[in-house]
């Protein structure tokens, strides 16, 4: 290292050790305002649909059934996600936009079925709408 090099290093940290000592209160800093804007905040309710009608023919031997679940919409609602829980077999859903159309499903067996309505807006869900019925 050269004395021209060491001279700067030197001036450098009592440059920087002078900056530290009197900038800290900067990361301190007090605000003092009280005044300003005011924001209103507030919460949405999404809620289910108030009834469904079940319109359904029940399989017989050889021939499937149907079921069609319609319901009225539900305010706020951009979705509805219909299941349909079989006696047994696999549980379908499909989604809907809107209740007046419904859902339509087949019907492949005897037993107590279950469907469930459920309203959404994007990723959020309201509480579900439950009913049974029987074949």
């Amino acid at each position: 290292m050269t004395p021209g090099t060491t001279t700067r290093r030197l001036a450098m940290a009592a440059v920087l050790a002078v900056l530290v000592a009197l900038v800290p209160g900067a990361a301190f800093a007090k605000f003092s305002r009280t005044a300003g804007s005011t924001m209103s905040v507030g919460t949405a309710t999404l809620g289910m649909p108030s009834t469904a009608t079940l319109s359904k023919s029940c399989p017989f031997l050889i021939f499937a059934g149907s079921l069609k679940v319609t319901f009225p919409d539900v305010p706020l609602a951009e979705s509805y996600l219909v299941t349909l829980d079989p006696p047994s077999g696999t549980v379908t859903s499909k989604t809907v936009t809107s209740g007046g159309a419904g859902a339509t499903f087949s019907l492949s067996r005897s037993g107590t079925y279950d469907v469930t309505v459920v309203a959404r807006v994007s990723s959020w869900t309201g509480p579900a709408l439950s009913r049974s019925f029987t074949c």
